[in-house]
């Protein structure tokens, strides 16, 4: 069932012309002059990159078990 819901999810978000990444790891918030959050620093795995992406909501989704 979580593959169907993750294929559900990124075919959507494909669809609608959104991005999608894989093999990325969490480095950083980014944080505006009054210290709330605005989004996020990832680490591209593959490409050895930082990518800096803005939201306007950031969701911890990573469970009670994350490190």
């Amino acid at each position: 069932m979580d593959m169907i819901l993750t294929s559900t999810a990124v075919n959507s978000k494909l669809i609608n012309k959104g991005n999608v990444l894989n093999y990325a790891e969490f480095k950083d918030f980014l944080k505006d002059s009054s210290g709330k959050i605005t989004g996020v620093i990832v680490r591209d795995k593959i490409n050895k990159k930082d990518i800096e992406i803005k939201s306007k909501v950031v969701i911890n989704a990573s469970g009670s078990f994350a490190d």
